[in-house]
């Protein structure tokens, strides 16, 4: 038996898009042990799918930031080598890959050693490096593919959530979930710049009010509580449910099925709800580049303008109405 580190720790929105390569690799390593070494925020979810046999957290998230926490570095270190992992698939890639790349070898600095295991990323000095021509270009998804293609999996399969309702034993909501209802997705976007980027408080509480004018209650939904923004929409639309930090991943996935629809920027659930099935329509400014990490699923409209602050509430609800 083989012992099978994946790294896929970026958060929500890139594990979710991940799920499909997951599922590939649990087939392909059938036989073998798989740890993930995920996000805290991810971790629960991971740990439901029943993909990987060891979920990690990843605890050195932050911790490279100045002043260094080298009590994580070298936990994480200690933890990686006595693992002894024969081969790592990194699916984050980037500089957060790098650094665990760099953990799992000796303290040398210079590229010249090699990690101690078969290493599937873009790399140099890893054993199995991949790059994908025109690699910043590309949609992660099909970045994941090329990756795993080159590693001997020639087929992702597509993500399936149906594991989701066979997890969730239990699930209470303030609403009837029979009522139609919009999901409004408030977390910020995180642009190619890594900063947060946040549709003006203004446009939300209009969109609430022509959500609620047309017969559906807006669901305010994200990782971070929006203390400010759930009250301007107690105002605008009094039947506004706030649920953020109320549910899980799961929880989100058993919403966007039932879902009229959902709003929201370029963020973790936006991926989710439209990986989901759910109509989406999701808010675009010129500093992310939809063709690389758009989302993807069978009902998804793009509006993009060079500030989330051009996109009026009105040109949303159109879309919204369209596919409501």
């Amino acid at each position: 038996m083989t012992s099978v580190l994946v790294v896929a720790a970026g958060g929500v929105g890139p594990f979710v898009q991940m799920l499909g390569a997951l599922a590939a690799l649990r087939i392909h390593h059938r036989n073998d042990h798989i740890t993930l070494l995920t996000a805290a925020e991810t971790v629960e979810f991971a740990v439901a799918s029943r993909l990987a046999d060891d979920v990690w957290c990843d605890t050195t998230q932050g911790a490279w930031d100045f002043p260094w926490d080298f009590t994580a570095l070298l936990n994480m270190r200690r933890r990686l080598r006595e693992k002894n992992f024969a081969q790592v698939y990194d699916l984050d890639g980037g500089r957060a890959g790098k650094r665990l790349f760099r953990l799992m070898r000796d303290w040398g600095w210079s590229g010249a050693r090699r990690a101690p295991a078969s290493w599937c990323r873009d790399e140099p000095g890893t054993i199995t490096s991949h790059r994908q021509a025109g690699h910043g270009a590309v949609h992660l998804v099909d970045r994941i593919a090329a990756q795993l293609l080159g590693a001997g999996i020639p087929e992702v399969p597509a993500t399936d959530l149906t594991w989701v309702a066979r997890q969730v034993t239990s699930f209470n909501v303030p609403f009837r979930m029979t009522e139609p209802f919009v999901l409004l997705a408030c977390d910020p976007a995180i642009t190619g710049k890594d900063t947060q980027v946040a549709w003006p408080s203004e446009r939300w509480t209009s969109l609430g009010a022509a959500v609620a004018a047309a017969g559906f209650i807006p669901i305010l939904v994200g990782l971070s509580p929006a203390p400010s923004l759930r009250e301007a929409l107690a105002v605008s639309a009094p039947r506004t449910v706030d649920l953020t930090e109320h549910t899980t991943i799961s929880d989100l996935v058993f919403l966007a099925w039932a879902a009229k629809g959902a709003v929201g920027g370029d963020n973790g659930l936006m991926h989710l709800f439209a990986i989901a099935g759910c109509r989406s329509v999701v808010l675009y400014d010129a500093t992310s580049d939809p063709a690389r990490n758009g989302q993807r699923g069978r009902d998804v409209a793009i509006l993009r303008r060079a500030t989330l602050a051009e996109i009026p509430a009105g040109e949303v609800m159109a879309a919204l109405r369209r596919r409501a």
